[in-house]
């Protein structure tokens, strides 16, 4: 796992239009991130060669450390390193579960912090919990070190795997008879008879031994190790410290790569190239499509693509077998920010029950527990240029200051472009705040329907207890232009903004609001409202910068009463007057002054001469 800030450092500074959206006056230039890494491979000591014949040892890259003869049966690797001899061996707590990790702890531990070894122990116990396969697993575990050699710049943890190669038919008879779970049987239904690519397919020693390939074995499994220093919080029941990292997610992190979590995605192993690992099956780039490369796009799925569990990093400076980002706070991200618990989550089970780890009962984890909060977003409404929403914290935990996003997009179920961020206070359970803000369209609008929405802590920056309720529903805004335009909702609320021309409007199904935001003359265009419904809830948006003469309360506050008048001949009878209605002729009129001098300036008429009330109008 590499931390956050270790990517922001290797940032090449070049600019680039991250969201060039001719739509929107919100134009954000980010800095091109490029990572530039060069993992660094070790070579062991004698002390790895625990009659390890034809086994390779290999990193999270899949990059071979160590390969043992298969005539002496162990050996030596060239390399200098400290911190591997003068171990001691710690087997895992009391449990019910046959499963055992069992762990040997380096002489470098002895320099770490005094919580060190109760984290480890917790995440042991809480993975012993969780899976049920009779067999144990051999893990070494360093602090400052892996296998007695250094971590790689920036790591904030790294894992070296012992690996076995196997056909794959081996692979897959081997996944079908360790199907115990509706998991299970919906992942090895989706694997064809023959192998899906032409290559090499690799299990971890340990992940062979769950799936019975690998008899009982003392060896080694592989190693662990964890950056020294001020790095960790040791203790994530009441949140984790800001500028530190969570070592718990950090530990179920590593010691999950042994147990055979990764990606090879075609790479070479040792002199093997289109090498594989049983988690390259269950990699899709869309449905039906298995996806054997590490920088395309894809995700982890049990049911042949059709559902994205999860998506995997593709930055070639982390593994491709980590979650990216969003996934949210998590143990398994390639990534990790500062200042959050990473919590080992349903779907990081799911994806070890599938790769051959028995998933038995749920257990109740040993390791800390946090009450986490729970962001929402309520309450989101648009009336053409404002905006307002409500971020909620319904879960349990208090939720430290955070930034939401507002995105737009050009379908209800396309990617989305982030358009701006406003930041959130820190909220208590149970506690909210209120945000307003502004869009300005651009000159150059494409007309068109946009999709607008905002997602609580975008940059997931606070763990929560459910990370997929974030978003707010989307607004529909159909948009016009100066032309004359002919726009029609879709079959729920809609924002209707013609922007000035003679155009038609439809709302259709749904709340819908018309939007008046431009300068009206004697001369200016007439738009017509088709089928305007109090019933329905359609409402009728004035721009106050545009008819200032009206009484605003605040932004989207009702039409004041006194402000309305409705007659048979849409004139005003009263010096208050300001919105005119004509129930004869639907024609719809802004009076600056009432009864005074000035003329009153026709907007719009509703085709259908409803009846109109002030309640049928907001000033924004």
């Amino acid at each position: 796992m590499r931390p956050k800030w270790w990517m922001d450092w290797t940032a090449d500074q070049g600019g680039f239009d991250f969201n060039n959206n001719d739509a929107f006056d919100f134009v954000f230039d980010q800095s091109s991130i490029k990572t530039h890494i060069t993992p660094e491979h070790h070579g062991l000591g004698t002390a790895a060669s625990d009659n390890l014949a034809g086994l390779l040892l290999v990193d999270g890259d899949g990059e071979v450390v160590s390969a043992f003869s298969h005539a002496t049966g162990g050996g030596s690797t060239s390399g200098t390193g400290s911190g591997a001899s003068g171990t001691t061996t710690t087997a895992g707590a009391a449990s019910t579960s046959p499963f055992v990790i069992n762990v040997t702890y380096d002489a470098s531990v002895a320099n770490a912090p005094a919580a060190f070894k109760t984290v480890v122990s917790n995440v042991v116990q809480y993975l012993e919990s969780h899976f049920t396969d009779h067999v144990t697993i051999n893990i070494a575990v360093g602090y400052g070190e892996v296998g007695g050699y250094s971590l790689g710049s920036g790591a904030l943890g790294e894992s070296l795997t012992y690996l076995s190669s196997y056909s794959y038919a081996s692979i897959k008879n081997a996944l079908v008879a360790d199907a115990k779970t509706a998991d299970d049987a919906s992942a090895v239904a989706t694997l064809p008879a023959t192998s899906p690519v032409s290559g090499t397919f690799w299990t971890s020693t340990a992940e062979a031994k769950a799936l019975g390939l690998m008899g009982t074995s003392s060896s080694l499994d592989g190693y662990v190790g964890f950056a020294a220093g001020n790095l960790f919080d040791y203790d994530n029941s009441n949140g984790v410290s800001a500028g530190l990292y969570d070592f718990y997610g950090t530990v179920a992190h590593e010691i999950t790569e042994v147990m055979g979590r990764a990606l090879l995605v075609g790479g070479t192993i040792g002199s093997t190239s289109h090498s594989y690992y049983p988690l390259d099956l269950f990699h899709y780039s869309a449905s039906g499509v298995r996806d054997f490369s590490g920088t395309t796009p894809g995700y982890f799925s049990i049911n042949g693509g059709a559902t994205n569990l999860d998506s995997f990093n593709t930055n070639p400076g982390g593994d491709f077998g980590d979650w990216a980002a969003s996934a949210g706070n998590d143990s398994f991200l390639a990534y990790s920010p500062s200042g959050v618990v990473n919590g080992i989550s349903q779907t990081d089970l799911r994806e070890l029950d599938v790769l051959g780890w028995d998933a038995g009962s749920s257990g109740s984890p040993t390791g800390p527990t946090p009450a986490l909060p729970d962001l929402t977003v309520t309450g989101f409404s648009f009336t053409g240029s404002h905006f307002s929403y409500h971020i909620s914290n319904v879960g349990a935990g208090a939720a430290a200051s955070s930034t939401a996003g507002i995105y737009v997009s050009s379908s209800p179920t396309g990617s989305q472009s982030l358009i701006g961020t406003f930041s959130t206070a820190a909220l208590g359970a149970g506690t909210s705040d209120t945000e307003t803000g502004s869009i300005t369209w651009g000159a150059n609008t494409t007309p068109g329907t946009y999709y607008i929405s905002v997602t609580a802590d975008y940059g997931n920056a606070v763990a929560e207890s459910n990370e997929s309720n974030n978003q707010s529903p989307k607004i529909a805004v159909v948009l016009g232009n100066s032309s004359a335009n002919t726009l029609t909702g879709t079959t729920g609320n809609d924002v209707l903004i013609g922007l000035g021309g003679k155009d038609t409007l439809t709302g259709g199904a749904g709340a819908d609001q018309f939007v008046f935001n431009t300068a009206v003359t004697k001369t200016s265009p007439v738009a017509t409202i088709t089928d305007f419904s109090h019933t329905q809830g359609d409402r009728i948006d004035l721009d106050h910068t545009i008819f200032s003469a009206l009484t605003q309360v605040g932004v989207g506050s009702p039409l004041a009463a006194a402000d309305f008048y409705a007659s048979s001949n849409g004139t005003a009878h009263l010096a208050t007057d300001r919105v005119l209605y004509n129930v004869t002729t639907g024609a719809l009129y802004y009076d600056a002054d009432g009864t005074g001098t000035k003329a009153p300036v026709q907007i719009a008429v509703l085709a259908q001469h409803p009846t109109l009330t002030a309640s049928d109008f907001l000033v924004v």
